[in-house]
């Protein structure tokens, strides 16, 4: 990861943070001051919090998915047995609701991408399961 962006989990939503300053430093490098940006709140859409039964959980810690030239592709998160799948090249353009989400049998205890690939690495209470990164 390049330290561009911050990534936080809350319990509804998540908060990503650009940290880019001028001269194409990072607030991780300098202090960002009046140049910090506007974090982005990504969220599940009311429509589909009832369509997949969602409004009783809270999101698994978040992660990116990292291709081998060290740039985040998607974000991954898990609530309940629902994983959603964020395209993080549409959310760059502003796009914040383009994700994608799937139900499983289990529970989702947390989710990680196995580096430089396009599968995702679900722990469940009894298994671990790996998949294509395609979760529709």
């Amino acid at each position: 990861m390049d330290g561009k962006y911050v990534l936080a989990t809350c319990d509804k939503y998540l908060i990503l943070i650009c940290t880019v300053c001028k001269g194409k430093c990072t607030g991780f490098d300098v202090q960002m001051g009046k140049e910090k940006p506007y974090p982005k709140i990504l969220k599940i859409n009311a429509i589909d919090l009832k369509r997949y039964g969602l409004e009783k959980y809270n999101f698994t810690p978040a992660r990116f998915n990292i291709s081998d030239n060290s740039t985040e592709t998607n974000i991954i998160t898990s609530l309940g047995d629902h994983i959603v799948n964020w395209n993080f090249s549409k959310i760059r353009k502003g796009i914040y609701d383009d994700y994608k989400i799937k139900k499983f049998q289990e529970n989702i205890y947390d989710n990680k991408f196995k580096y430089n690939s396009n599968q995702i690495v679900s722990t469940m209470e009894h298994k671990l399961r790996i998949q294509k990164q395609n979760i529709n």
